[in-house]
This record gives structure tokens, C-alpha cells and sequence, in this order.
């Protein structure tokens, strides 16, 4: 599961390295799925500046 804070370059850049470690891995034992999932957040409001403000903050809030 990634997150999509950092853009579409930085998750780009985790599910090459996910799919990379999943080449690498050994052969034996239990082996993690190949599939892979996208959670991004959002908030809706009908006035697009309060949207905004208050989405940045609960962004900020789930990153820290």
C-alpha cells in the first residue's frame, strides 16, 4: 500500500523499487503478492478555499 503524498514521481519511484525487491527475493517461503494499491486522502467543501486549507492541514496531520 502506498501513499500519494510526494506526487506521482515519488510513488513512481516506490512501486519500481516494491516490484525490484519482490525480483530480488528469495525463492523460498512465503512470497508477498505482486499487486500493489494507491491510497490518496481528500476533502470536499463547497467554498474551494476552505477545501483547500483544511485539506493541507489533515494532509499535514496524517504525514506527521
Amino acid at each position: 500500500l502506498f501513499g500519494s503524498e510526494g506526487g506521482p514521481d515519488r510513488v513512481r519511484e516506490l512501486i519500481a523499487l516494491y516490484q525490484d525487491a519482490l525480483r530480488t527475493a528469495p525463492a523460498s517461503g512465503a512470497r508477498p503478492g505482486s499487486r500493489a494499491a494507491l491510497m490518496t486522502a481528500g476533502f470536499c467543501h463547497e467554498d474551494p478555499r476552505v477545501a483547500a486549507e483544511r485539506g493541507t492541514e489533515l494532509v499535514g496531520w496524517y504525514i506527521e
